[in-house]
């Protein structure tokens, strides 16, 4: 965060949060977890959260994303490999190119398929912060400015 001091005033400058969920990856059980550390790194400007349409798997998605006030965004179409990460991924640099007020991006996730974006909008200038659970691999985990497990 950045400080300024003007005589008894400290101000801080205020950080943009975007948070992009792998909704087959994390389990809906950790959402408000996974609010509240976003929160703690800022303000969250918007929170996504990515599945299959129709996939029983990630159901309960649709119930945490009304609760916490997420956007769920559903893939539709037949099942693909890597489909609604490469979704998550076009998503996450089109957003940053197209909202410069994004300073910190949380990717949440333990696959180390997004390892590659990560760095992409580190180099953008963007903080990223991974989200994941023990699991997530090493490469994963190093791609970000910081990873955080849940």
């Amino acid at each position: 965060m950045q400080k300024q001091n003007n005589k008894n005033k400290t101000t801080e400058k205020k950080r943009n949060v975007g948070v992009y969920i792998d909704g087959e990856n994390i389990s809906a059980k950790k959402a408000k977890e996974i609010i509240r550390l976003a929160e703690d790194k800022g303000v969250i400007d918007y929170t996504k959260v990515y599945a299959r349409q129709k996939d029983p798997y990630t159901r309960n998605w649709t119930t945490a994303a009304k609760n916490n006030h997420l956007k769920e965004i559903r893939i539709a179409g037949q099942p693909e490999k890597n489909k609604v990460d490469r979704k998550l991924q076009k998503d996450i640099v089109k957003d940053i190119q197209k909202s410069k007020n994004i300073d910190i991006v949380c990717i949440v996730s333990s696959d180390h398929g997004y390892a590659e974006t990560a760095s992409q909008v580190r180099a953008m200038g963007k903080r990223v912060i991974i989200i994941g659970e023990s699991k997530a691999p090493d490469r994963l985990q190093k791609s970000g400015n910081e990873f955080v497990r849940i």
